[in-house]
């Protein structure tokens, strides 16, 4: 057999190995398959608790940062006022009550309005002011 034959058959061959280990291993070398299958249920359980856990701290930082005046973390800053806050609002093909609701929300910040400008972009492919068939 030649050696580009050989790297061809390869990958195939290690790939249905490893998927039909547990089959052939759990005759051949029965101890050693049950320890791999324990090792990679305690490595996943391990993973799951830790995705678990990243997800409620990240829940609890959310919560934090909701309740957190930030205007007045603002002011502690020099010359807040001078800030200026570009929101970038990707347009595609959603309807307008979608951008209405969203501009609504910017107006209720406690920032001064005054600091937000408010940008509508849109890609080339979607046509000027197609919306989901409305025009803005």
């Amino acid at each position: 057999m030649s050696k580009k034959r050989f790297l061809e058959i390869l990958p195939g061959f290690l790939s249905w190995n490893i998927i039909l280990f547990l089959i052939w291993g759990g005759y051949l070398i029965p101890t050693f398959t049950a320890y791999f299958i324990l090792a990679f249920d305690v490595y996943w359980v391990y993973t799951g608790m830790s995705m678990i856990l990243a997800a409620m701290i990240s829940h609890l930082k959310i919560q934090a940062a909701q309740r957190l005046d930030w205007l007045s973390e603002c002011r502690g800053f020099g010359d807040w006022q001078k800030v200026r806050h570009i929101v970038l609002i990707l347009v595609g093909n959603e309807p307008v009550e979608t951008f209405e609701r969203t501009v609504e929300e910017l107006s209720k910040q406690t920032l001064p309005l005054k600091q937000i400008a408010v940008v509508l972009a849109t890609e080339g492919r979607f046509p000027s002011g197609n919306t989901g068939g409305e025009k803005l």
